[in-house]
């Protein structure tokens, strides 16, 4: 029941959010142009690259928070929640402040583009440095929800993040404003969402919980062996963004943004199961239900390969003519076949989402390191 009232609500959000970017993101092109809209998407490549700062600690506080949701009696829940916050917001900190000194040098060295794009790129930056701290503390508060399997609030929130920013850039645009104002919405939007997502958690981040003398080293060591994975994912998801904006100008990430962000949305939308499940594996394993716990994987599986496939299928023949209708014949010539070919790649990583989601439940996370490390030669050659 769990798991399908967390599927509804994710498909749910997911959905909204296709929506809201199908109908926003012409506007956003016309507007801004592709070098502009390329800019705009980097603001969230940023935080991504940013967000590693967290060293793994995000997805030690999802598995830890299921592990002692339901634990009877003292928990170390409260305390470890509240300390490993001080550190994200210590670590989001540095991050901003070394943006904030560098973004002269990241617009003069990695960018290509003349004119006014360039122009307002350091301004964009230094808000995007001054949004890290609430980005990071957003992410703690989503991290707190799913562990807890509140997965109503975290899809609503989730979803407010990817369309809330975009939705703002719409009425700017429409109002006479450009990139400046876009970037200050950014600042506003990820500071009223982390100060919901903590509001929502603030009874279990604020719990009294057992004394602690010295660090939780079970924790440390879970975090530490899911950073690997997770640097690996970070390089190869977003790492293609910069690559192509050191190398060609703006106007080509835009190009290309449009197909892998579509391909994003596809690939989360049709993961929707495997999205919800972690937090569940987790509970299972660690109460020792090993064999409802491979039953749910098999259901999981199912029901993801069941969705994906044929989605896969159609959107891999219809996507030229969409795009043609949906943005222009310009953006359908150059973003088709890079559509085509990362929802390909999609489609062959899937199989390997809820084995790499089984290793993490049980402790295990480093094992995807292998995946993750032959996908970044590859894309490295």
């Amino acid at each position: 029941m769990r798991l399908l009232e967390g599927l509804h609500s994710n498909v749910l959000a997911q959905l909204f959010v296709l929506a809201i970017n199908f109908a926003i993101t012409p506007l956003i092109v016309r507007h801004m142009g592709p070098a502009g809209y390329a800019l705009y998407t980097l603001m969230w490549t940023l935080l991504g690259y940013l967000a590693l700062l967290t060293g793994g600690t995000l997805f030690a506080t999802q598995r830890f928070t299921a592990l002692y949701r339901n634990k009877t009696g003292p928990s170390p829940l409260g305390f470890m929640l509240r300390r490993t916050l001080l550190f994200q917001l210590t670590m989001a900190v540095i991050g901003a402040a070394l943006l904030l000194m560098n973004r002269a040098w990241i617009t003069t060295q990695l960018l290509q583009d003349p004119g006014q794009v360039l122009a307002a790129t350091p301004r964009v930056f230094a808000c995007v440095a001054v949004a890290t701290p609430l980005y990071f503390a957003l992410q703690f508060g989503l991290s707190m929800l799913y562990g807890m399997q509140k997965f109503g609030a975290y899809n609503l929130l989730q979803a407010l993040q990817s369309s809330a920013v975009a939705i703002c850039t719409a009425v700017i645009l429409l109002t006479g404003g450009g990139l400046r104002e876009i970037a200050a919405s950014f600042i506003i939007v990820h500071g009223l969402l982390a100060a919901m997502a903590l509001w929502l958690q603030r009874h279990t981040l604020l719990a009294p919980s057992e004394p602690q003398t010295g660090p939780n080293t079970e924790f440390i060591r879970y975090s530490a062996k899911i950073f690997l994975p997770y640097l690996l994912v970070v390089l190869t998801s977003q790492g293609d963004r910069i690559f192509i904006a050191a190398l060609l100008p703006l106007s080509q990430i835009g190009y290309y943004v449009i197909a892998s962000t579509m391909a994003q949305k596809f690939n989360m939308l049709c993961g929707s199961a495997i999205a919800i499940a972690f937090p569940m594996l987790t509970e299972l394993h660690a109460t020792g239900q090993e064999e409802r716990l491979q039953r749910f994987y098999l259901k999981v599986s199912e029901l993801s390969f069941f969705v994906f496939v044929p989605v896969t299928v159609l959107s891999f023949v219809l996507i030229p003519q969409f795009m043609t209708i949906w943005i222009g014949a310009d953006f359908s010539a150059a973003a088709t076949w890079p559509f085509r070919l990362l929802v390909l790649s999609n489609l062959a990583l899937l199989g390997c989402h809820m084995p790499n989601t089984i290793a993490a439940c049980k402790g295990e996370p480093q094992i995807s390191s292998y995946r993750e490390g032959g996908k970044a030669l590859l894309t490295t050659l």
